[in-house]
């Protein structure tokens, strides 16, 4: 897997291995361990693949910097995948930070 970052909705997120990004997916479960992911629509050609799909999930966990709220969140998130000998090389993810951050309560900001 090639250097790859997420989106900007997690700038400096990136992931060199998949070691690393095996890493990011377990804190991330552990996070909102109740994480239910919906496939929308998933379309293939070639050598790439995309996905449309929503995530809900309960915030058990920080997201840094912010703390848990134990609220739910639902959003919508896209994807691309680069497939390579029969495994993923490369994703690009995106996702709708702000209405995560809204439902969970950390935005906006206090202040």
């Amino acid at each position: 897997m090639r250097g790859v970052s997420l989106c900007q909705a997690t700038p400096g997120v990136e992931f060199h291995n998949l070691q690393e990004f095996e890493e990011f997916l377990r804190t991330d479960w552990a996070n909102c361990p109740d994480s239910v992911i919906t496939i929308q629509r998933m379309v293939a050609e070639s050598d790439m693949a995309a996905v449309l799909a929503t995530c809900e999930a309960t915030q058990a966990g920080p997201f840094v910097p912010y703390p848990a709220t134990g609220k739910k969140f639902c959003v919508d998130f896209a994807g691309i995948f680069r497939i390579a000998n029969d495994k993923i090389a490369e994703i690009w993810v995106t996702w709708d930070n702000l209405a995560a951050l809204t439902q969970l309560g950390h935005f906006p900001p206090d202040g």
